[in-house]
């Protein structure tokens, strides 16, 4: 099965993808427009809660690794300060996250926010 170039696709769940077709490929993009909240919602249910802090987790060590690393390479920090940085962008991606994720959802209720059953 060949398919133009170009031509939207959507995972089928096997590894494989499945075409979409012009009336398909514009519901998905009306859905995202008007209801981007459901359709976020949608996706995530998927997706468990620690590879979602996990993937925070990484984004953060690295960029604090990068800082890190630029430091060390201009001579204002030593290898053990990007040591400590490394680590702790993982505690703000992890904790950091975590914490800011508990609070909102803490509010969410008290700020207009639907109430959660």
């Amino acid at each position: 099965m060949t398919r133009e170039v170009g031509a939207p696709s959507l995972p089928a769940g096997d590894g494989r993808t499945r075409d979409l077709g012009a009336g398909q490929s514009l519901r998905c993009a009306l859905a995202m427009i008007l209801n981007s909240t459901q359709v976020v919602k949608g996706a995530m249910d998927r997706i468990p809660w620690p590879v979602s802090l996990s993937i925070s987790g990484l984004a953060f060590t690295l960029f604090f690794l990068q800082t890190g690393l630029d430091m060390h390479r201009t001579g204002a920090h030593g290898t053990g300060a990007v040591v400590g940085f490394t680590f702790l962008g993982l505690l703000y991606g992890t904790a950091g996250v975590a914490l800011v994720a508990l609070v909102a959802w803490a509010l969410g209720p008290h700020a207009g926010g639907a109430a959660v059953a």
